[in-house]
């Protein structure tokens, strides 16, 4: 049974990532460009109309009409999530190709037209379908056995015992119950979908069910190198939030401490809050994108090549 080299998977995502960045850049610049410059397109007139809404609904709650650009909010959002979706599996593909040096195209930018994307959709989807299905399961199982308990009890079969003093032990068990079954959920991802984009790029294959054989017996190698891998990008994540973050907080505390009455009402309060936080997001969503897309490229390099170095680990394909 081959084991996955966490130091080398590890060592060799970091070594890849930051001496490749350009080659990195290439392939993710492209779908992030069109990504942010759709969610800025279609979210900024409701951000910025967001803030006299939320005023005028509590200065009138008896009269809170949506407006009526509004209502094709739901369906923008749905849009985007279905473009970041396939976005991440453009972006996961050709930086799989990339750090396993596989033929991607033109270098200044990677496009995603080839059957190894649809061979990657096609497996997300049957995964997603297992664990919906599971879920379903899940639920059909405990309501069963809800109600077959209901019954008894209502029957009286379980009238000797005393259900105050077990109360602890069923919220125990419940708990115990939950996290056992996400425990679950988690390793079936990790087996099914750790190696499944290495897997369909270099063996051209359908690579959920290969993707399972080979991380037989690798799954605690798999969270470490994640936890290696991951670890710094949300250290990273919480230095740009406070750096981007906490000036337009303490700049919030002191106009509300120029306008005392609103400080007194807690719906005010938190309309001004939103009203103010609202305006910097807009304000900024250009900055803060410039931004990640410079610095996409580490957390795409970082994110995405450990698996190909963990299946070629396993595999020596390719050398």
């Amino acid at each position: 049974m081959s084991r996955i080299s966490i130091g080398r998977a590890v060592g060799d995502a970091f070594e890849f990532t930051f001496e490749r960045y350009p080659a990195i850049f290439g392939v993710v610049w492209l779908p992030i460009v069109l990504i942010l410059a759709s969610e800025y397109f279609i979210f900024a007139p409701y951000v910025r109309s967001l803030p006299d809404f939320i005023q005028y609904a509590v200065r009138h709650p008896h009269d809170q009409a949506v407006p009526p650009e509004w209502y094709g909010m739901n369906a923008h959002v749905q849009l985007l999530n279905l473009m970041n979706i396939f976005g991440a599996i453009w972006i996961r593909v050709g930086v799989t190709k990339a750090a396993l040096d596989l033929p991607r195209g033109p270098h200044f930018a990677y496009f995603f037209l080839g059957k190894d994307e649809l061979r990657v959709v096609g497996a997300f989807l049957v995964y997603l379908a297992l664990i919906y299905g599971a879920v379903l399961a899940a639920f059909i199982v405990m309501g069963i056995a809800a109600a077959i308990v209901g019954a008894l009890i209502a029957g009286g079969a379980f009238s000797q015992i005393n259900f105050a003093a077990l109360r602890p032990w069923f919220a125990g068990g419940i708990v115990a119950v939950v996290l056992a079954f996400i425990g679950a959920l988690i390793y079936v991802q990790a087996r099914l979908v750790y190696l499944l984009v290495p897997v369909t790029v270099v063996e051209k294959r359908f690579g959920l069910w290969r993707s399972w054989e080979l991380s037989r017996g690798n799954f605690w190698r798999i969270v470490v190198v994640a936890i290696g891998t991951v670890a710094p990008l949300v250290l990273l994540e919480l230095i740009l939030f406070m750096i981007v973050y906490v000036p337009v907080i303490v700049g919030l505390i002191f106009e509300i401490r120029h306008h005392p009455e609103i400080a007194h009402n807690r719906q005010l309060l938190n309309a001004a809050v939103l009203a103010t936080l609202m305006k910097d997001v807009v304000r900024l969503m250009p900055f803060g994108g410039a931004i990640g897309l410079l610095l996409a490229p580490v957390f795409c390099g970082l994110m995405y090549s450990p698996s190909a170095f963990a299946y070629r680990s396993l595999t020596g394909k390719p050398d």
